[in-house]
């Protein structure tokens, strides 16, 4: 049964862009960095859901990855490749996204490290128990996913 090829679209410099943007400027299947300047050399668009496999043209479903990802990848499930790659199983997060993240995790952290400290010091320690717990919300989820992978040797 011969391959059905579909002609590849163009992007323009705003769509690579934002695409570059979507993770951060991270291949989205090995976590590696990327150079957007480097794009068609270092690394491609990537249909993080296959087109064979459902997937479509818009914007969220595309995401930078290296060329040799890419390909390596085929047709198969962007997860299962992670996995295979020792990366986290979900793409790394834009700049937005991260900032979401980390102010969420201040906020929880703080309140947690606010109360463990009133437990323990009364009203000082609840002072500097919420700012140690918010500072350790600031940290960048993506490294911190990384670090722990690493630590449990994966």
């Amino acid at each position: 049964m011969a391959h059905e090829y579909r002609k590849r679209r163009r992007y323009t410099e705003e769509e690579r862009r934002k695409i570059f943007e979507s993770t951060d400027g991270r291949c989205h299947l090995c976590w590696q960095p990327l150079q957007f300047e480097r794009y068609g050399q270092e690394w491609e668009i990537d249909h993080s859901r296959a087109v064979a496999r459902g997937g479509s043209d818009y914007l969220r479903n595309l995401k930078p990855a290296h060329i040799s990802c890419n390909r390596s990848k085929r047709d198969r499930d962007s997860r299962s490749v992670r996995r295979a790659k020792g990366a986290p199983p979900r793409a790394p997060l834009s700049k937005a996204k991260k900032a979401e993240v980390r102010k969420r995790r201040a906020i929880k952290r703080g309140i947690g490290g606010g109360l463990l400290g009133w437990l323990f010091s009364g009203p000082p320690g609840a002072a500097i128990g919420g700012l140690l717990g918010a500072a350790s919300g600031l940290k960048d989820p993506d490294e911190e996913e990384l670090r722990r992978r690493k630590g449990n040797g994966r």
